[in-house]
């Protein structure tokens, strides 16, 4: 469920993690009951040994860390995209060099 942004002051996960129990806490929201959570894959975020899902697992230990799939998806889509392009100029390049060929008679 999304809850809504947070404006973070700095992006460490300490600083990250205050953030969020203090949203939370506005929300009235108990810590308790949560039992997931999903960041992108930057180490302040996903870090096994001190980012974001680790500080908050240890206060929760049933708030098991994925992957954001919405993330993931973004970054295929975008990588999609940037080989689609690169094929669609290789097309273009390939057509014109063709065309320039035939009527100079090379080919």
């Amino acid at each position: 469920m999304f809850l809504g942004f947070i404006a973070a002051a700095n992006q460490t996960a300490k600083t990250l993690e205050s953030d969020v129990l203090n949203f939370l806490n506005t929300l009235d929201i108990n810590l308790a009951k949560c039992r997931g959570q999903g960041y992108d894959g930057a180490a302040n975020m996903s870090g096994a040994y001190g980012g974001l899902q680790k500080l908050i697992k240890d206060k929760q230990p049933t708030a098991n860390y994925v992957h954001c799939s919405a993330h993931n998806l973004n970054l295929v889509l975008n990588d999609a995209c940037l080989m689609q392009d690169n094929f669609m100029t290789f097309v273009k390049k390939f057509t014109h060099f063709l065309g320039s060929a035939l009527k100079s008679g090379v080919i």
